[in-house]
């Protein structure tokens, strides 16, 4: 079992907020929830979709990741419930009337992710056999915004999200590498970059590994212990410096984030991303404690409990402040489940240690932490069998890192106790991830710069001005009927907008829409 350094953990917990004394209850609807520091004002203009008033799911995977072409007014989006999968391509000019121009059949072997820059649109396609390395397709953009194939690459093996770098020089994926579901087949996670330098016709593909970890010791998370640590990492998300030299890449499984130079096109670190404490960030941890008063209005409890969670990220982006590179994260959380192989166990079937547990019949109880997923590879620090620390999954919040890893911010509960609040808060998915923060998004607005996490559970997009990466401050929680489980964002410059107006896009899974909306200065 893998022994975490808590005395870095605490002073990491211990910088960003301090214990409450006594659970707190949140009646739901009882909150304003706009920041008394607002300076922007977000509305919603218009949902589409093949997914507007159908039944909830019917569309699901209709559209997941999108991107923007300024040039033709295009939002471009991957749509997995196709057969085979495809690229659908909206023209946004008028953006009361969105319209469906076509869908581009990308591969039998789904599409994860898009990308656009300058007039190129790059699409991450896995192999038809998710184990097989995958395929990077290029396309050039017209100017009425039709796609023509101008390359296609090989690339590691199932690509999951694709970038540019900001100088439009290198196209990069991050590549799972994900077993296969009986868990005889685990290829190695590996990160693509793709030199488009000398143009799409001439592009080399360099696929970095993580082969060189494997004989040293590292406080790197693996759950397997025959695998190695290549085969256990699975790149998720990238983030690129503004210099473009380097590349942050969220391993979410491994609780870590890589970094890759992009000079010599080698991994050349990772950061271990620690513990959070919950016994400093009271949250709701099970999902059979709701209480319903005489007003029949829903009261949810949370609990400061003796338990600490991965924070795990989706998503990552970078930024800048004073020439100083800040990473932000999306601590959404993940786990290791399959049919040959889970690491997910609920607290009730964990045995305790009776010392660190001394209440541990209470504990294990439905209504206090016995529903909470955990992992059965972690938490026996002395090895004797029984568990000294309950571990969960994702940090159900917003995290800021400096480049060299050191975490200066967490939003620690805000978004469990602000939709609670709200009342969009699932109470269902409290004995797993919470709200599942999972996409992101970073623009400068009139001077300030902003965060946008979606909160895939609650169906909310989180709005923090983080100009301070130490200080950010809360904007506004977004939501719009009929919008459910929002994957990512994509902001729209007003210089670029089809309205002059900045706008933000929000891509949801489940309901299978898409919804404007447009960002004011209040």
């Amino acid at each position: 079992m893998k022994k975490y350094l808590f005395s870095f953990l605490s002073l990491t917990v211990l910088s960003v907020g301090v214990a409450y004394a006594a659970p707190n209850v949140f009646m739901v609807g009882d909150s304003n929830l706009n920041s008394q520091n607002q300076n922007i004002e977000i509305e919603h203009i218009k949902s589409f979709g093949l997914g507007v008033g159908q039944p909830l799911g019917d569309f699901e995977a209709v559209t997941e990741i999108a991107d923007y072409h300024p040039g033709s007014k295009m939002l471009y989006s991957t749509n997995g419930y196709n057969s085979p999968a495809t690229v659908d391509r909206y023209d946004l000019s008028d953006i009361n009337n969105p319209t469906l121009i076509e869908s581009v059949n990308v591969g039998t072997g789904g599409v994860t992710s898009v990308a656009i820059y300058e007039d190129l649109l790059a699409a991450a396609v896995p192999s038809a056999t998710a184990t097989n390395n995958g395929y990077l397709k290029v396309y050039n953009i017209a100017n009425d915004g039709a796609l023509t194939l101008a390359k296609s690459l090989r690339v590691g093996v199932l690509p999951d999200m694709v970038t540019f770098s900001h100088d439009g020089n290198m196209i990069l994926t991050a590549n799972e590498g994900q077993p296969n579901d009986a868990y005889t087949i685990d290829p190695e996670g590996s990160v693509s970059i793709v030199d488009i330098s000398k143009g799409v016709e001439s592009a080399t593909v360099t696929t970095a590994n993580f082969r060189a970890f494997n004989s040293n010791p590292s406080s790197i998370r693996k759950s397997v212990p025959s695998a190695t640590l290549a085969q256990e990492v699975e790149p998720e998300y990238i983030a690129v410096s503004a210099d473009s030299k380097k590349a942050y890449v969220s391993l979410q499984e491994n609780n870590a984030i890589a970094v890759v130079d992009l000079t010599t096109k080698k991994v050349i670190g990772m950061w271990d991303l620690g513990l959070k404490n919950y016994r400093y960030n009271c949250m709701d941890l099970s999902d059979k404690e709701t209480n319903i008063d005489s007003s029949k209005s829903k009261r949810i409890k949370t609990k400061c409990a003796n338990v600490m969670s991965m924070y795990q990220p989706d998503a990552i982006q970078a930024y800048e402040v004073d020439g100083h590179t800040y990473i932000v994260t999306a601590n959404e959380g993940d786990s290791r489940d399959y049919d040959g192989y889970s690491e997910e166990v609920r607290v009730a079937d964990l045995t305790l240690d009776k010392a660190a547990y001394p209440k541990s019949l209470t504990a294990v109880l439905d209504t206090q932490l016995g529903r909470l997923k955990t992992s059965k590879e972690e938490g026996d620090f002395d090895g004797d069998g029984d568990v000294d620390q309950i571990i969960g999954y994702g940090g159900r919040s917003f995290s800021i890192y400096t480049a060299g890893g050191i975490q200066v911010f967490d939003s620690r509960n805000e978004f469990s106790r602000i939709t609670m609040a709200d009342g969009t808060y699932q109470d269902g998915r409290s004995d797993d991830k919470g709200c599942e923060p999972e996409g992101l998004g970073i623009e400068e607005i009139s001077g300030s710069t902003y965060a946008f996490i979606t909160l895939e559970r609650c169906s909310v997009i989180m709005v923090y001005d983080i100009s301070d990466p130490r200080n950010p401050v809360f904007q506004q929680a977004v939501s719009s009927d009929g919008d459910v489980s929002p994957e990512t964002v994509v902001i729209i410059k007003a210089e670029d907008s089809p309205n002059g107006k900045t706008l933000l896009i929000g891509t949801n899974e489940y309901s299978g829409t898409i919804a404007i909306y447009q960002i004011n200065n209040k």
